[in-house]
């Protein structure tokens, strides 16, 4: 979805960095396998952790 095509009160998109813990996760990757530097990169770090956890969150949810 383009920001033409977003409507108010719709999600925002998550950040690339997001996505790419997510399917980090996804790759079976562990998440010690961050890319970005907690000092240098500290927003795409903390999203990347972010992206990783809710992926490891919606994987427990299913095996429940």
């Amino acid at each position: 979805m383009t920001t033409i095509d977003k409507s108010p009160g719709d999600p925002e998109e998550e950040p690339r960095a997001y996505e790419e813990g997510w399917t980090a996760y996804q790759r079976d990757l562990d998440r010690t396998d961050n890319p970005y530097d907690v000092d240098d990169e500290a927003d795409a770090f903390r999203d990347w952790r972010r992206g990783w956890d809710d992926a490891l969150g919606e994987d427990e949810e299913v095996e429940r």
